[in-house]
């Protein structure tokens, strides 16, 4: 499966997370120590929709044992949990509620910073 690359690494990242590099002699890939470690004990890549959870949820710990593959939703679902914001609305200064991951998205989207309740009270829309 890898028989092609040279492996360099693990490597830790400044967050604590370790990823290795892939070289092929042309190209170089970077890919999370996790990923590669469950994808050499599977002998197979993994899908696109795929993703390596940490059983103890201590990214740190890259034991095999302690991996588990699952759906990216269900991941992203399990580390979401009470993860929310509360905000004022920048129109009519009522309080709501965003779930972390919908805070991400709209504040990137927004040019001036402010976020709204609804769509009928952000004012910039068209």
């Amino acid at each position: 499966m890898y028989e092609n690359f040279d492996v360099y690494g693990p490597y830790t990242r400044k967050d604590g997370r370790q990823h290795i590099i892939l070289y092929d002699g042309i190209q170089r890939k970077t890919v999370s120590y996790p990923k590669y470690l469950m994808e050499c004990y599977l002998n197979r890549y993994l899908k696109s929709d795929e993703t390596v959870h940490h059983k103890d949820e201590d990214f740190t710990n890259n034991d095999i044992n302690n991996l588990e593959i699952l759906i990216r939703a269900k991941h992203s679902s399990l580390h979401n949990v009470g993860h929310f914001v509360e905000l004022n609305c920048s129109n009519c200064k009522t309080l709501f509620t965003l779930s972390l991951g919908i805070f991400n998205q709209r504040f990137k989207r927004s040019k001036s910073g402010d976020l709204f309740c609804s769509t009928q009270c952000d004012t910039h829309k068209f």
